[in-house]
């Protein structure tokens, strides 16, 4: 999977590198705002689980009263119980933003807006929204699930927590806000450079490849 959500696999996106944005430039462009920034990128699904996310986040404004939280999410089968949950939080009601469906083209500029990515999957078979705000550097405050356990370095990048425990889920931010913000950034482009790109996952795989071939040529060879 690819975290640049620009990326051109033909040309390699040459032309680009793989740095951390100015906040400040890309927030002008996304209208975001905040100290700190988090940023959804999911469904608002039972797996998805943004009601937990939500609980969390109302605590988190209590200690950091300048967080905000933007939601970006094309399928909205709990937007209902979201909306609810919002209007009837006073704290919620003016640090949580809606984005609904957001161009794919145009989605970076919000990783490159935001300071971290939460979601609170129960589930996932990898982690597309996770490996693109890895790639813009946006630290992730995710579930500890084996999927985002291994895109996170075992959790050493940003912070894991406990699905549907909205303590869990307090506790992990409380204490990835206490991380220096530009070094942890910084280690998620590092990673996903090595880890996630399209040049990283062609390097295992040609390696993988390669093994099979040199174990068949030993087969061939025994049975001449």
């Amino acid at each position: 999977m690819e975290g640049a959500t620009f990326f051109n696999y033909a040309g390699r996106d040459s032309a680009r590198t793989l740095a951390y944005a100015d906040r400040a430039m890309a927030r002008k462009e996304t209208g975001m705002n905040g100290s700190p920034v988090f940023l959804w990128v999911g469904r608002l699904d039972d797996n998805k689980d943004p009601l937990t996310v939500l609980e969390g986040f109302e605590s988190i404004v209590e200690k950091y009263p300048h967080a905000h939280l933007y939601m970006i999410f094309a399928e909205d089968k709990l937007l209902n119980e979201v909306n609810t949950k919002i209007n009837f939080s006073e704290i919620l009601k003016t640090r949580v933003h809606l984005l609904g469906k957001i161009a794919h083209h145009e989605i970076e500029r919000y990783y490159d807006s935001a300071d971290y990515f939460v979601l609170g999957s129960h589930y996932e078979g990898s982690g597309y929204a996770l490996s693109e705000a890895l790639r813009c550097g946006c630290i992730p405050v995710i579930t500890n699930i084996p999927s985002f356990s291994m895109m996170t370095k075992g959790g050493q990048l940003g912070a894991l927590w406990e699905p549907g425990n909205k303590y869990s889920f307090v506790n992990a931010i409380t204490a990835v806000l206490k991380k220096p913000l530009k070094n942890e950034a910084a280690a998620c482009i590092d990673f996903f450079n090595k880890n996630l790109s399209f040049d990283a996952i062609a390097g295992v795989a040609s390696l993988h490849y390669q093994h099979v071939i040199e174990s068949r040529l030993q087969k061939i060879e025994k049975m001449s």
